[in-house]
């Protein structure tokens, strides 16, 4: 899978969930973070997540057009 974009705000977390003994139950953000490897190194997501494909104009995400125009040069 090809990501397109920029690079991600980072700083996510995993969700944790529990239940009471009444049986409501809930989510909450967990104490363990998330990490991913590259290249034999572990990084924590806070960093974000970089893209494939950087697409440098914002522009360019909502104009299906200039999206594929651009997409078909990086063959």
């Amino acid at each position: 899978m090809t990501m397109l974009g920029q690079t991600s705000g980072g700083g996510s977390c995993v969700v944790d969930s529990t239940s009471t003994a009444y049986g409501t139950s809930f989510s909450f953000s967990g104490r363990s973070t998330l990490c991913t490897v590259k290249n034999g190194t572990y990084y924590d997501v806070d960093q974000g997540v970089v893209p494939d494909v950087i697409l440098k104009d914002p522009a360019q995400f909502y104009n299906r057009t200039a999206l594929a125009t651009y997409l078909d040069t990086l063959k």
